[in-house]
């Protein structure tokens, strides 16, 4: 079964800011290439999980134990999140294989993808509130190979 770590989890934590252009890394190794489709569409199925882990207890399997800031980014989504809040993946756009390490009997990527999401939330005014943005993720994923 594959395994998915989330590396670098950008900015949707406490705010999400539309309107974003993606900017590549200075020095940045170059492009390896994409993933095969069956592969991609697990990464797809990860990323329905995580968005349905966030704003719960459960995003910490999600996130690397090694994350800078991992508690600090946790706290405050559990403080300045509201408790209904939602996050959906509207669309994942392009992934990008950085960095490929291969090992008897397992692979292990690390891969950039851009994903539109969607808080939603009650509003103020009690009606519904909804913020869109456009984020790269980078994603070390690990998995189990025939030998």
């Amino acid at each position: 079964m594959s395994r998915l770590l989330l590396v670098l989890l950008l900015g949707f934590a406490t705010a999400l800011h539309a309107g974003q252009r993606s900017q590549d890394p200075i020095g940045e190794r170059e492009d390896m290439g994409s993933l095969p489709s069956v592969e991609r569409q697990q990464l797809e199925d990860w990323l329905q999980a995580l968005a349905a882990s966030w704003n719960t207890p459960r995003l910490s399997d999600y996130l690397d134990p090694d994350l800078p800031d991992r508690q600090r980014l946790l706290g405050a989504i559990e403080d300045q999140v509201p408790p209904d809040a939602e996050l959906r993946v509207l669309s994942v756009g392009p992934v990008r294989v950085l960095d490929e390490d291969r090992a008897p009997g397992m692979i292990t990527r690390v891969v950039r993808v851009s994903v539109r999401l969607q808080v939603q939330g009650s509003a103020d005014n009690g009606g519904l509130e909804r913020r869109e943005s456009r984020q790269n993720l980078v994603v070390r994923w690990t998995r189990r190979v025939p030998e």
